[in-house]
């Protein structure tokens, strides 16, 4: 009995993978820096932009709205040396967002800033977004990169990235419309190998 359960329960899981149907981003996309550009705020957010740190020095890639403050951009005495996605090649790098809402700067600098930032989940860029917060990755490979869209939010392909041994593992994920990730599947290393990336 527990055998025949068991074979129906693996049929139908089988029946309802052959119906998904996942669609890659494209492979310009899959950066951190293009997924931040796509975010779509909320509409109190009057001006925003994105800073690209490379040590100390930031450099402003993307803007949107009216920044009509007269201020200049304030200092901020705690400031995040790691900031989001931090990175290593060619030189230690990361992102922040500076805002205006209210008349107000407003500094996102880490990845629960970014997820109050990003707010309700508005398109699958923001979904993936939300898996990077929650540290999967995005390859070009369609194992580890497609979405679905679903009546509740999002059904993602991401992958666990190890660098040594380097090694990809197919993971889907679930993101709701309110930034909620849960683990749906494991669906196994595709990528095994000897080697160690180095930098």
């Amino acid at each position: 009995m527990l055998k025949q359960i068991a074979f129906i329960v693996i049929f139908l899981f089988s029946l309802v993978s052959c119906f998904e149907n996942f669609e890659k981003i494209p492979d310009k996309y899959i950066g951190d820096e293009h997924l931040l550009k796509q975010i779509k705020p909320d509409s109190t957010i009057e001006y925003w932009q994105i800073d690209y740190l490379s040590g100390f020095t930031p450099e402003k890639i993307f803007s949107d709205g009216n920044q009509n403050l007269s201020t200049q951009i304030p200092l901020h005495d705690n400031l995040n040396p790691e900031g989001i996605f931090k990175g290593y090649q060619p030189l230690d790098y990361n992102y922040r967002i500076l805002y205006i809402e209210n008349n107000k700067w407003h500094i996102v600098q880490n990845k629960d800033e970014l997820k109050e930032f990003i707010g309700k989940i508005e398109n699958e860029y923001e979904a993936f977004l939300i898996a990077r917060i929650h540290d999967y990755a995005i390859d070009s490979d369609s194992k580890g990169n497609g979405f679905e869209q679903t009546q509740y939010g999002y059904k993602l392909k991401v992958m666990i990235y190890s660098i040594c041994p380097e090694t990809k593992q197919s993971i889907i994920v679930t993101v709701d419309t309110n930034g909620n990730l849960s683990k749906l599947k494991d669906s196994g290393y595709y990528l095994k190998s000897k080697d160690c990336i180095t930098y």
